[in-house]
């Protein structure tokens, strides 16, 4: 709330800034023209900054845990974008686990997680993750023919 608070206090304080210098000058529409070609500029350079992220999926997804670490859907979806790319396994794997640090009866992060596992030689580990995640899903096919691959 207090951030709020100085947001609107720095945009009250601004526009009262801005109101004095357009009663001061002897040309507002010059003044206006050029407060309106910043604004745009600004918004212009903050959209350029932003469109740097969506690039790839691994940077979209890499923002979006540096800014809420504990959501797992996040932590999810960059596994996947790493697991794409075959030199971030490992990565990808860590972000699994975060999952499944954060809910551990995320089938589908276990499912990944033990897929992985399976590529790395991990076997012992994959069997343990994809029996957990067909224990918590035991409709998914997917699934058990994991396991059966890890076996």
């Amino acid at each position: 709330m207090l951030e709020l608070n100085l947001i609107i206090g720095f945009f009250l304080i601004l526009a009262y800034g801005i109101s004095r210098i357009f009663a001061k000058t002897t040309r507002p529409y010059v003044m206006r023209s050029m407060l309106l070609v910043l604004i745009i500029a600004s918004y212009g350079f903050m959209t350029f900054q932003r469109n740097k992220v969506w690039h790839t999926p691994v940077l979209l997804w890499q923002d979006v845990v540096n800014k809420y670490p504990s959501w797992t859907r996040a932590h999810y979806n960059l596994g996947f974008a790493l697991a794409d790319d075959e030199r971030s396994i490992f990565e990808a794997i860590g972000h699994f686990e975060q999952v499944i640090a954060l809910q551990p009866d995320h089938s589908k992060a276990r499912n990944a997680l033990g897929f992985l596992q399976i590529v790395t030689g991990r076997y012992d580990e994959a069997i343990q993750n994809l029996e957990i995640a067909s224990e918590l899903d035991p409709e998914n096919q997917l699934y058990k023919e994991n396991l059966d691959i890890a076996t």
